[in-house]
């Protein structure tokens, strides 16, 4: 039924493929002068830097860049 367009919803037993993507934004204090990949690495690759704000830039972050007190 739901291939031809009917229920659309999930059945009691069905679960959603993917997890809900989380996203969050931190103020960078500890990590100063860390760099990106070490960030990422030092926890177990749990998490992913997908943007940097400092100031008003945003910048690409690269396993080397290194973060600075207050980027985003």
């Amino acid at each position: 039924e739901k291939m031809r367009g009917g229920h659309a919803g999930l059945e009691s037993d069905e679960r959603e493929a993917l997890p809900g993507m989380v996203g969050r934004t931190y103020l960078v204090t500890l990590a100063d002068g860390r760099t990106v990949g070490d960030l990422e690495s030092s926890l177990g690759g749990h998490i992913t830097v997908e943007g940097v704000k400092r100031g008003s830039k945003l910048l690409t972050p690269s396993p080397g860049l290194e973060l600075t007190l207050s980027d985003l």
